[in-house]
C-alpha cells in the first residue's frame, strides 16, 4: 500500500515534471479550481509547458436497457497528450474535441473497465450510451493508468466540453495539472 500510495510514480511520461494547481483557502487549505481560473491559467501561462483539467462525474451507462452507474472524468482535450500517455488502442482526445460544447460525443475508456465490457478490440468505433446520449469509443487507455490521482480509477474519460453550458464544467471542483 505504501509503495502504491507515495512510492510508485505515476504511469506518464516524466511524471516528476508534472504539478498540480490548486487555488488557497486560509481556512480549508487547497480547494479545487473554477472553469474560469483554468482559463485564465491556459491562456496567460509563461511558465508551463502545458496545462490541463478535469473534474470526476458521475454518469449512467445504458446496455442492453439497463443503466448502471458509473465514474468518469471530464477532461480537456490535450490531457492525454500533455501526461504523454499513449492508448493501448486507439487514439486520446484531439484538442478540437473540447472546443465546442457538447460537440464531440467521444470517449476513451480506462482498460480495466475496457475489459469489464468483455475486451474486444473492435470497440474502437463503436457507441456507447451515456446519460442518454451517443458516444463514440475512440481509445483504450494503457492497462496502468487511472489518472493522476492514486487510489481512485475513473471507468471512462470524455471532453470537458461535453458538460455544455457556458462556465463549463460548473463553478468550482476542477482539478488542475501542468508540466
Amino acid at each position: 500500500m505504501v509503495n502504491t500510495l507515495l512510492l510508485r510514480p505515476l504511469p506518464v511520461g516524466n511524471p516528476g515534471q508534472l504539478v498540480k494547481l490548486y487555488t488557497l483557502d486560509t481556512r480549508s487549505g487547497k480547494q479545487p479550481n473554477s472553469y474560469l481560473n483554468f482559463v485564465d491559467y491556459a491562456k496567460d501561462n509563461a511558465v508551463f509547458s502545458a496545462v490541463s483539467a478535469y473534474q470526476f462525474v458521475a454518469l449512467g451507462l445504458t446496455k442492453g436497457g439497463e443503466t448502471s452507474n458509473i465514474f468518469g472524468q471530464l477532461v480537456n482535450g490535450n490531457y492525454f497528450s500533455m501526461l504523454e500517455v499513449s492508448p493501448a488502442l486507439g487514439r486520446g482526445f484531439l484538442p478540437e474535441e473540447d472546443t465546442k460544447p457538447d460537440g464531440h460525443p467521444v470517449v476513451v475508456l480506462n482498460h480495466r473497465f475496457w475489459q469489464k465490457l468483455g475486451g474486444d478490440p473492435g470497440i474502437i468505433g463503436s457507441s456507447l450510451t451515456l446519460n442518454g446520449h451517443s458516444f463514440t469509443v475512440v481509445g483504450i487507455a494503457p492497462p496502468h493508468f487511472n489518472g493522476t490521482d492514486v487510489g481512485v480509477a475513473p471507468d471512462l474519460w470524455v471532453p470537458m466540453a461535453m458538460h455544455g453550458g457556458s462556465d463549463r464544467p460548473g463553478p468550482s471542483g476542477l482539478r488542475i495539472v501542468a508540466r
